[in-house]
């Protein structure tokens, strides 16, 4: 069975643009399987439940040997997008966690932080 987070883009429409822009996701990871993988997906919410479509580009899986640990939330696992993804202040998302045999899910509890949603909106850069 996946992890399923919801979440929403904080802030004004004046304040952002209307939205935002995101290249990557950092989860943490307490432990992990040594051969299972995992898989992020985000997908838009309908009447407060996850709808089935995708948003494009956030479908992402990393080997086992990709998921970094940490026992102390130092250590983030690095979800890079295929293409930096917009996400309107008007919407509401949910953040889908899935190992590759879903059985084996309880092995890898993710911490995620009141502030996780702030953590990895990363933009890309101007420069």
């Amino acid at each position: 069975m996946p992890l399923m987070q919801t979440f929403r883009v904080a802030g004004s429409p004046s304040e952002i643009a209307g939205g935002v822009y995101i290249t990557k996701l950092d989860l943490f990871f307490k432990t992990k399987n040594q051969s299972l993988g995992v898989t992020l997906q985000i997908h838009p919410v309908k009447n407060g439940f996850p709808g089935n479509d995708v948003v494009p580009f956030t479908k992402v899986h990393l080997k086992a040997s990709d998921v970094n640990t940490s026992t102390d939330g130092q250590t983030a696992t690095t979800f890079t997008f295929q293409a930096p993804v917009y996400l309107p202040v008007t919407e509401d998302y949910c953040m889908y966690l899935a190992a590759d045999n879903a059985n084996q899910l309880p092995q890898q509890k993710v911490d995620m932080g009141i502030n996780a949603a702030y953590a990895w909106l990363n933009a890309p850069s101007s420069d």
